[in-house]
């Protein structure tokens, strides 16, 4: 998400402002930014 809010990111893409299924998403996405192994290999 870069610090952009999910409402504004929902608003933008015709999402629900709560969704769920958004939030599932994003949480994928945020796995690989917050991945223990970055920079290790």
């Amino acid at each position: 998400m870069k610090g952009h809010d999910q409402i504004v990111i929902a608003k933008q893409g015709g999402w629900a402002p709560h969704s769920k299924v958004l939030a599932g998403y994003l949480e994928v996405v945020d796995q690989w930014e917050d991945n223990a192994l970055f920079g290790v290999l």
